[in-house]
């Protein structure tokens, strides 16, 4: 049994589809405001309020005010007893369709008259696609691009079985053979972390790898529920993490860090995979490299 992807979704809970048109509603909120499915929270005025996802766990306002990696762009008044937050992507042609035929009409009829603050929030998937060159698709909160020639993805899904929801960094790595998981789970008591190796020890032993050294990719790694994963029926090397807010998707130069790490464990797994023997070695910088027994 995988202990991330399955472990981990199954803690979770189950929740609602994962998509532009999921709502945070504020508590006092008398309504829900939908439109041309961007995404959106909503909630009223006073501090103390609490916006809450739909199927999820509440999240604390000021959590939700800070701004994007981009910043935000603020209109109407402060006081306004409601605020919405539009989670949108410049090239969504969803998103362009609402600012055409929907938003002039909230703004005369809400934002004008000091009924709603709208802050305008460019989806916090974009900077990362722009980093690998890539495209965002905001319904389906997923990325695609190229890291040094090989696919890579990045994307959030719901946990299935259980509330939250899940953020994988992905390269296409098709090796073959057997799949492993390192995973690291904090537990609820400190001081000790769990941390295991789901797969055959002698491949372990041959990939070589300083996993507790290479999870500092991870931000926070000793408080955060993750696992670096390869699925060869998937092609796929993948870090997966629990997700718990926007805030949990990282800043591009972060994700440029994590998709250098997997190509990384995709070239030692590659080796261990054939049979060849890796042991961990120490690069000029300090960090942790793996190199083939006899190199």
């Amino acid at each position: 049994m995988s202990t991330t992807n399955e472990n981990l979704e199954q803690d979770a809970g189950s929740q609602t589809a994962m998509t532009r048109r999921n709502l945070l509603l504020g508590a006092a909120a008398a309504a829900i405001l939908v439109a041309g499915g961007t995404g959106y929270y909503l909630w009223s005025a006073p501090e103390s309020a609490i916006a809450q996802p739909i199927g999820g766990a509440d999240v604390p306002m000021a959590e939700l005010m800070q701004p994007g990696p981009l910043g935000d762009e603020v209109l109407g008044s402060a006081s306004a007893p409601v605020t919405v937050i539009e989670y949108a992507s410049m090239t969504c042609p969803h998103c362009s369709h609402f600012h055409e035929t929907t938003y002039p009409e909230l703004k005369k009829k809400y934002i004008d008259t000091g009924k709603v603050r709208f802050i305008f929030r460019e989806f916090p998937l974009d900077p990362l696609a722009a980093a690998i060159g890539g495209t965002a698709g905001v319904e389906e909160a997923r990325l695609e691009g190229r890291y040094n020639g090989q696919i890579a993805i990045g994307r959030v899904s719901n946990a299935p079985g259980g509330f939250g929801r899940l953020l994988h960094v992905e390269l296409v790595d098709s090796a073959g053979g057997q799949k492993w998981e390192w995973s690291s789970l904090p537990q609820k008591k400190p001081p000790a972390l769990i941390r295991t190796f789901e797969g055959d020890p002698a491949l372990e032993q041959r990939l070589g790898i300083d996993f507790p050294e290479v999870a500092k990719v991870v931000p926070n790694d000793e408080a955060e529920r993750f696992g670096f994963i390869y699925d060869p029926e998937a092609g796929m090397m993948r870090l997966t993490r629990e997700m718990r807010t926007r805030l949990d998707i990282p800043d591009a130069e972060t994700f440029l860090r994590q998709l250098a790490t997997l190509q990384e464990l995709g070239e030692a797994n590659r080796r261990a995979q054939s049979g060849a023997t890796i042991l961990p070695t120490a690069s000029r910088d300090g960090e942790t490299r793996a190199e083939p027994a006899g190199a």
